[in-house]
């Protein structure tokens, strides 16, 4: 009930959003996901969170797996859904503005990618590719007063206290500038576990 209050109730303004950002939790099987916006008022907004199976596919396996996926919809008799990646969820244009008379899509300006334990030499290579991602990693043993900072022994990695990065996110999360507003919109339906996804 608490997070009902949270949910959005009209769209979002595409031209109050200043960032859109990406996190991920790659596991064995999937990469779970969730797409935030950050707006004039820091406000986030969930604009998307779900599961994919793949990082990244070639034109080749993608054609390979949408095969898969529409023998299994006539199967069943439920509609089609392509194949969709990580890098499709990187490569979207979420909102357009008008910029000098042009309508300019917004896309993720950055992601984070959790990349202990699971399948980590994969997510260091799929990230290595993309200039907008990093590599996150808890670990607890940093110095005394380093809360994260950037790994010297692998570029694009971000090592972090988790209890401490959560706690500032929260801090961040709590200390709006305009409080009148819903600092956090969700839409309806989202899931715990994508909740935890930025944290």
């Amino acid at each position: 009930d608490k997070l009902l209050a949270h949910c959005r109730t009209k769209e979002i303004d595409g031209d109050a959003i200043e960032a859109i950002f990406l996190t991920a939790d790659t596991q064995d099987d999937r990469s779970v996901y969730l797409v935030t916006a950050l707006d004039i008022n820091n406000n986030f907004h969930v604009l998307e969170y779900g599961e994919t199976k793949f990082l990244e596919l070639d034109h080749d396996e993608r054609e390979v797996e949408n095969q898969k996926l529409k023998q299994i919809a006539s199967q069943t008799g439920e509609p089609f859904i392509p194949v969709r990646t990580l890098e499709d969820v990187l490569q979207t244009e979420y909102f357009s503005k008008k910029i000098n008379g042009h309508n300019i899509g917004i896309k993720i300006l950055f992601g984070l990618i959790d990349s202990g334990g699971h399948r980590t030499n994969e997510v260091y290579r799929f990230v290595a590719k993309h200039k907008n991602l990093w590599n996150f990693k808890g670990n607890g043993r940093l110095s005394t007063g380093d809360r994260y900072k950037i790994s010297k022994e692998r570029p694009k990695l971000l090592l972090a206290k988790s209890k401490e990065f959560q706690s500032d996110l929260i801090y961040y999360l709590y200390s709006q500038r305009d409080r009148r507003t819903k600092y956090l919109t969700l839409p309806h339906a989202v899931s715990y576990t994508h909740l935890t996804l930025p944290t």
